[in-house]
């Protein structure tokens, strides 16, 4: 896989190529999170661009790095909000850092 990263801060990408792909951009956000005898688990809801979302349902979620210890660990949340649109959170858990996929 070529992979190219994208402008971030301390080793946080916020986008990532893949060869002959469009860039994905992700843009921090505040989170509440349902956590329970360890660590974070899931999101609830979220603050983006000035705009409170409440999570209604956790669709899918996956996650990348936790085998290899070169890859920083991410967890990776498909979520559906209340108002009905859905979005992909992504958790880095070295940096206790949310971040949303900025649609299209």
């Amino acid at each position: 896989m070529n992979c190219r990263l994208e402008e971030g801060f301390a080793g946080f990408p916020f986008g990532r190529r893949l060869a002959d792909q469009k860039i994905m951009l992700f843009e921090r956000i505040e989170a509440t999170t349902r956590d329970h005898y360890r660590e974070v688990q899931e999101i609830c809801a979220f603050s983006w661009r000035n705009t409170q979302y409440q999570v209604n349902e956790i669709l899918d979620r996956w996650h990348e790095g936790y085998i290899d210890p070169t890859r920083l660990p991410l967890r990776y949340f498909r979520v559906k909000t209340a108002d009905g649109q859905t979005f992909i959170i992504r958790y880095h858990a070295l940096f206790d850092a949310w971040s949303i996929l900025v649609p299209d």
